[in-house]
């Protein structure tokens, strides 16, 4: 029997920011329904045991793409989702891909900025990481246990990141997606760029892969920037 004592470790572990700790969906308005709808509804298909490492499902590994412009409120739906998918791992390890009778990791939802995960990740390149910090980005592309790994990840903010000559940056997130693809770890990204430039920013070959990776939401709010 598993024990379910500890209800919020797994929020704890998720890395949510402060400013939006705690919120359920009840707390989100203004918003256009079928937004939220949508939302609730992918977690339903997670809970339900359809997205994560679920073999032989097309909806297996599929996650969201939420893109609008600053202030909309893609960041806030999706720390709201994030918070609410952690709350229910105790209550639902068969759908987070955790064996019978295996304690697994807490960080099964997390939360981080994508250039955020780029400074990590040049960190770790040069040994310059911490302990927490290596197993965040082992996690993230699934090469811990299955019970210890990044089963949704949180990336928010693609788009803001510094981009080079090299596309080091571009090709980070299409290698970082599509492993975590191929394992069956959906992946919930915010952007403020627009579909239509996806194919000049991040290349032919993404811009037509997360069509196969994710639903996508263009995310308006009905009162324009909140902030």
């Amino acid at each position: 029997m598993f024990d379910y004592a500890d209800a919020d470790r797994f929020v704890r572990s998720a890395n949510i920011p402060p400013r939006f700790r705690g919120l359920t969906f009840s707390d989100l308005s203004p918003y256009r329904g079928e937004d939220i709808g949508n939302a609730m509804g992918w977690r339903d298909s997670v809970l339900d045991g359809d997205v994560i490492m679920a073999d032989g499902k097309p909806t297996a590994g599929k996650g969201l793409l939420y893109i609008g412009a600053p202030g909309h409120g893609k960041t806030t739906l999706a720390v709201t989702l994030a918070q609410d998918l952690a709350r229910a791992v105790r209550y639902n390890y068969e759908a987070f891909g955790i064996p019978e009778g295996v304690t697994p990791g807490g960080r099964q939802v997390y939360y981080v900025s994508y250039p955020e995960m780029l400074e990590m990740a040049k960190r770790q390149f040069s040994d310059r990481t911490t302990e927490e910090e290596d197993r965040v980005l082992a996690g993230a592309w699934g090469h811990l246990s299955p019970s210890q790994n990044v089963k949704v990840l949180i990336l928010d903010d693609l788009g803001r990141e510094h981009r080079t000559a090299s596309g080091w940056a571009e090709n980070y997130f299409d290698n970082l997606l599509r492993k975590r693809y191929d394992l069956g770890l959906p992946t919930v990204v915010t952007s403020n760029v627009p579909r239509k430039e996806w194919a000049d920013v991040y290349g032919e070959r993404m811009a037509s892969f997360a069509k196969e990776a994710f639903t996508t939401r263009v995310i308006i709010s009905p009162e324009g920037d909140r902030r």
